[in-house]
């Protein structure tokens, strides 16, 4: 009796090793995971609804820029009357200057979260202001200004 009682302990006892997972197991693997976008795109449109980055302000690139910071932001690589805006190149809460010709500058104050997660940083814009006014969020990745 002694020895099917040993000898059954030992069997448990040898499962529960086999079970249990060491920290690589609990790990995610981060080449699988999809992360959100670190980005944003601006369309910025007339009070028609008519887009006016490559039509009426025409160019591959914009400057964007504070008194001590200069970015030039691109036309999204699919969609042309639209800005692609990194977050990791900007700064929450800061007033940024859009030259979109000569004499044309719009402002744009941009407000996002920033949260690190194990395989990826995920951004959720929280507000932003054009022109000094409250633009509507409808989407993370997609917005639409109207420029009066």
């Amino acid at each position: 009796m002694r020895l099917i009682s040993y000898t059954f302990f030992v069997f448990v006892s040898f499962l529960l090793l086999l079970s249990c997972e060491g920290e690589e197991d609990r790990s995610p693997n981060c080449t699988t995971v999809t992360c959100p976008p670190n980005s944003f795109l601006i369309n910025i449109q007339d009070t028609d609804g008519n887009p006016l980055i490559n039509s009426v302000f025409v160019g591959d690139s914009f400057k964007f820029y504070t008194p001590t910071t200069t970015l030039y932001v691109k036309t999204f690589q699919q969609q042309n009357d639209v800005l692609h805006i990194r977050y990791p190149e900007i700064e929450t809460g800061t007033t940024y200057f859009l030259e979109l010709d000569e004499t044309e500058v719009d402002t744009l104050t941009v407000n996002f979260t920033v949260t690190e997660q194990t395989c990826c940083i995920s951004y959720n814009l929280d507000s932003l202001r054009y022109n000094g006014v409250n633009a509507p969020i409808n989407s993370q990745e997609l917005i639409v200004l109207t420029r009066q």
